[in-house]
């Protein structure tokens, strides 16, 4: 699995996980308020980063394409002249001059890719605010070729194991205000109910941005055509391959529409996630679930 973002994104969830079930966190008491305040804060941060660090991921393989700006779709021309410059703005302000300096650099070197092949930025896709809100995530999302983002968004979590939302942009919205209160309001109570939750929406948003972005971008890359004369091309065109951890200690690869029967097992999961990698198309995402069925990573290998 080869996104440093998405390394770092598991690690915090399974820290997050283990913080979950600790007595400090779970505690009746002024600590355990702090403490899981602290989590709430923690898990919605994870979200952000990781959606930052994966956006400037693939904007570097993005990059790497033969397509000029005039190509783009004008919604991606306009993240990426208007959008940036906003972006830009915001984060300059809170810069040092040295820092600037150097921002200011690669600013203009993209900025001056309009007029031949794309160099883009990866603030192109960013929100301009202090934090990212759910019209960010459905903003950067569309300019990946997502329609009707939020019932794609469902849909996909759904086809991954997460039960069906009637309103997952307010999940998502809501999910950013826990952590806001619990940042900003000293009193604000965060239920012991309410962590595993959060973890699961962390996982779900992570990983359905993950997938239509990073099959998007691939697309993009290769200059795919019917992508760029769709405006809601990735939504019906990814598959999914699973590597599930069984009792008997074996690892089994399913494919999505394979049913139960395992296309292979192997005790070693990393040459088993190795083999399957290797059967994916470059619309495939690879997920690997623990017994309980919990996600614990996955990968686009076709665009890493």
């Amino acid at each position: 699995m080869t996104s440093d973002a998405r390394a770092a994104l598991t690690r915090g969830v399974e820290g997050l996980r283990a913080a979950s079930l600790a007595p400090v966190v779970r505690a009746s008491d002024p600590a355990g308020d702090i403490l899981r305040r602290g989590v709430a804060i923690s898990a919605y941060n994870l979200l952000e980063t990781f959606i930052e660090g994966r956006l400037e991921e693939l904007t570097v393989h993005i990059n790497l394409t033969h397509l000029h700006f005039a190509d783009l779709s004008d919604r991606l021309q306009q993240l990426a002249t208007q959008n940036l410059l906003n972006v830009a703005s915001a984060r300059a302000r809170r810069m040092t001059k040295q820092d600037v300096r150097t921002f200011v650099e690669g600013l203009g070197r993209s900025l001056a890719a309009v007029h031949g092949g794309i160099n883009l930025s990866s603030l192109t896709w960013l929100w301009s605010g202090s934090n990212m809100g759910a019209d960010d995530f459905v903003t950067i999302l569309k300019a990946f070729h997502v329609k009707d983002t939020m019932r794609a968004v469902d849909d996909l979590a759904h086809r991954f194991g997460f039960p069906k939302t009637l309103d997952p942009k307010g999940e998502l919205h809501e999910f950013g205000q826990q952590r806001h209160r619990a940042a900003h309001n000293s009193a604000h109570q965060i239920t012991n109910l309410w962590i595993p939750s959060a973890i699961d929406q962390l996982v779900k948003f992570s990983i359905t941005f993950d997938a239509f972005a990073s099959v998007g971008a691939g697309a993009l890359r290769r200059g795919d055509a019917d992508f760029l004369a769709d405006d809601n091309w990735t939504t019906g065109n990814l598959g999914i391959r699973r590597i599930t951890e069984r009792a008997n200690g074996v690892w089994a690869e399913h494919t999505e529409t394979g049913g139960t029967r395992a296309v292979k097992i192997d005790r070693d999961l990393h040459t088993l996630t190795l083999a399957a990698a290797g059967r994916c198309t470059d619309r495939d995402i690879l997920v690997i679930s623990d017994q309980s069925g919990q996600i614990i990573d996955w990968s686009i290998p076709q665009v890493g």
